[in-house]
């Protein structure tokens, strides 16, 4: 829930949480509830860290797609509460803390997942700078760009767009609180459409949010699941998560069903660090959605391996995570000719095949996008659409 700049913030959001080494650790970022202040210091306030034992983790760098696993057992309270208050926090974070600080070169997405805790913990976001000698490092902190609010000891995200700078995170809570905890961010960049197609969608239209409400192409499975999240501030994404509890989130893309021609449709997926991803094409669309025939099925395993599937068989390929994946349909209908790119690996494949038997329907309806496993975490952005006839 993202929280108002004019009022006393709590930071007390599901977060999850890593110590970092002097190492850059690899992290990966998430969804999340962020806030941004008015409040910035023309004189940056800054505070001292230095590690207490050479087996300290205390600070350290984050990098985009990287996952590290930390703890504030046995940390003191380097980051007050006084100086919380400073920046309009009103909670008492007065417990052990970590901090990390990372760069941004130019204007990103930044999406930071603090997961695996067994306490209420909390993150914290300053735009600022770090001068560090030796063991000793120096923050400064010039504004609050977000803090996590919520009661939830499962973890927290933080989703914001960063403007280049440095800026430095602080893991806290409550005087007494502590945990173990892990932590990631992943880095978000856009892409611009260069081509013209017949159709398509980048989702900078959206707000922020349910998708299929906005926009008469997108749908949900049934009313038993919950609807792809629109994510991002100036560049927007869908965003597919699978939900520890709850209904699981549907996103299905309207191609206007044919059954003759070139169909050609294209978009771009991000697979989280160590996340999968899964989507599937309609050949036949149902009421409910309660009979349809599947096309062809796509798994992004959290290995960097995935798999088509389709009529009982099974195409093996492989992927890289945390970074931008080209995937392309192309369906000759009327050849009866069809193949899956994704990156640089090709499939070719009959367009009448159906999931479990060579003798489906000749059509092409529609691009379901689903968090199959339990893992499953990515995002998708710029789908395209040319049909010929």
């Amino acid at each position: 829930i993202p929280v108002g700049a004019d009022e006393l913030l709590d930071p007390m959001d599901n977060v999850q949480l890593f110590p970092l080494e002097q190492q850059a650790p690899e992290i990966s970022f998430l969804d999340s509830t962020s806030a941004k202040s008015n409040i910035v210091f023309d004189t940056p306030i800054t505070f001292e860290i230095e590690k207490e034992s050479a087996l300290e983790s205390r600070g350290g760098g984050l990098n985009c797609g990287s996952t590290i696993s930390g703890t504030t057992y046995g940390k003191s309270n380097k980051v007050t509460t006084s100086l919380y208050n400073q920046f309009g926090i009103a909670a008492q974070l007065d417990g052990g803390d970590d901090i990390f600080h990372f760069d941004v070169i130019s204007e990103t997405i930044v999406e930071i997942e603090l997961s695996n805790t067994s306490s209420n913990m909390g993150m914290v976001l300053f735009e600022g700078g770090i001068n560090c000698s030796g063991s000793n490092c120096s923050y400064q902190v010039n504004e609050l760009v977000a803090v996590t609010s919520s009661s939830s000891t499962q973890g927290e995200r933080l989703y914001v767009t960063l403007q280049a700078g440095t800026y430095i995170l602080v893991v806290d809570a409550p005087y007494g609180v502590a945990s173990d905890f892990t932590l990631g961010m992943t880095c978000l960049y856009d892409l611009v459409l260069q081509e013209e197609y017949n159709y398509g969608d980048n989702f900078n239209s959206y707000n922020n949010g349910n998708i299929s409400w906005q926009s008469n192409t997108w749908s949900k499975w049934n009313a038993n699941y919950s609807d792809g999240q629109v994510v991002g501030e100036y560049n927007k994404f869908l965003y597919m998560t699978r939900n520890t509890y709850g209904s699981q989130p549907s996103a299905i893309y309207d191609l206007a069903q044919h059954d003759n021609g070139i169909y050609h449709v294209d978009f771009q997926i991000w697979v989280a660090s160590n996340r999968s991803a899964y989507f599937n094409v309609q050949k036949q669309l149902t009421y409910g959605n309660s009979n349809n025939e599947f096309g062809i099925e796509v798994y992004f395993y959290n290995n960097r391996t995935g798999a088509v599937k389709i009529a009982g068989r099974t195409y093996p390929f492989r992927y890289n995570q945390n970074q931008w994946i080209d995937v392309t349909l192309d369906v000759h209908l009327n050849e009866s000719e069809a193949w899956v790119m994704i990156g640089n690996e090709g499939i070719q494949f009959n367009p009448r095949w159906s999931n479990g038997t060579n003798y489906g329907s000749l059509k092409m309806d529609a691009v379901s996008f689903y968090p199959a496993q339990s893992d499953a975490r990515f995002w998708i952005d710029n789908i395209r659409v040319d049909n010929t006839h």
